[in-house]
């Protein structure tokens, strides 16, 4: 079985922000919460939690992110446990990731992260690269300055991935951070990244609607990024970038600029593949394969 990377969705009530494009509000599933909420075995639910990590890691996986319908970072005692089961297992996880906009964070908790949890790659998600439109889209009620947030995490040691939502206006946000005049390039495009981030990897996101009409899929639908400007990106790394290797989904890896590169064209895992892209250990102590579907799951 090959699979990318382990998801670990953080048990949440109501996320701090409210991203237009959220592909959480497209859906709506209940898994109950064993691993948190007081009315469960605790015993029970921590030994399962924990033997749905041991199944991931048997089985090759070696990346684990934390993420969920809310930021991560708003549980901080769920985070806590984690870094307890993960380093009771007998072959822990070492590249730990979490996916976020950075809200919430400051050097006083990523260091409980880098501590605690031992989270290594900080994945900030990116709708704008200007920060005051990056907020409004997200609907940041905390918003962040994104140039400092991620001088600050290199500062610190992590690993920084920009997870770039490829929206209309992605290029001309980064144009609006340089003060230049006109859209960059593609040449542009990554020289600025460099310049301004200095992320050690980047990925860019096509984004993602179910077709099913209800607001976020109209917005998304609207405001997506033009399949014409997003080949153009493809194409670019394709042929200036290095390449690196293949991932186990598919998704071919380039170096640009001393920068990891790779385009997701598939977040939500509806490829037809023998791979899985994700497992996914919701709240309810179960393996999952998609995030949409609970007929995904293995046990």
């Amino acid at each position: 079985m090959k699979i990318q990377s382990m998801s670990i969705v953080v048990p949440s009530t109501k996320c701090i922000n409210d991203c237009k494009f959220c592909v959480s509000k497209m859906h709506k599933e209940h898994y109950p919460n064993r691993i948190t909420d007081r009315r469960y075995d605790f015993a029970s639910a921590f030994a399962e939690y924990k033997q749905k990590m041991e199944f991931a890691r048997d089985n090759g996986c070696n990346t684990l992110m934390l993420t969920g319908e809310c930021e991560p970072q708003q549980y901080r005692e769920f985070l806590k446990l984690f870094g307890i089961m993960n380093k009771e297992l007998q072959n822990p996880f070492k590249n730990i990731q979490i996916q976020t906009t950075g809200t919430l964070l400051d050097r006083k908790y990523l260091e409980f992260l880098q501590n605690h949890v031992g989270v290594n790659v900080i994945c900030v998600s990116i709708a704008s690269f200007d920060s005051k439109e990056n907020a409004e889209i997200c609907g940041m009620k905390y918003p962040v300055d994104l140039i400092r947030f991620c001088m600050l995490v290199k500062d610190m040691g992590f690993t920084l991935r920009l997870s770039i939502n490829c929206l209309e206006n992605t290029l001309p946000s980064l144009v609006k951070v340089s003060d230049a005049s006109n859209i960059p390039t593609m040449d542009i495009m990554f020289k600025l990244i460099k310049q301004i981030y200095n992320p050690d990897q980047i990925t860019f996101r096509d984004m993602y609607q179910d077709g099913s009409g209800s607001e976020v899929a109209e917005w998304v639908f609207y405001h997506k990024m033009h399949p014409m400007v997003f080949n153009k990106i493809k194409a670019h790394i394709k042929e200036h970038g290095v390449f690196l290797n293949t991932l186990e989904y598919g998704f071919d890896r380039y170096s640009i600029n001393g920068m990891s590169t790779v385009v997701d064209t598939d977040c939500m895992s509806k490829d037809k593949k023998e791979e899985i892209k994700y497992l996914i250990l919701r709240p309810d102590c179960k393996l999952y394969t998609k995030w949409d579907d609970k007929g995904s799951i293995l046990f």
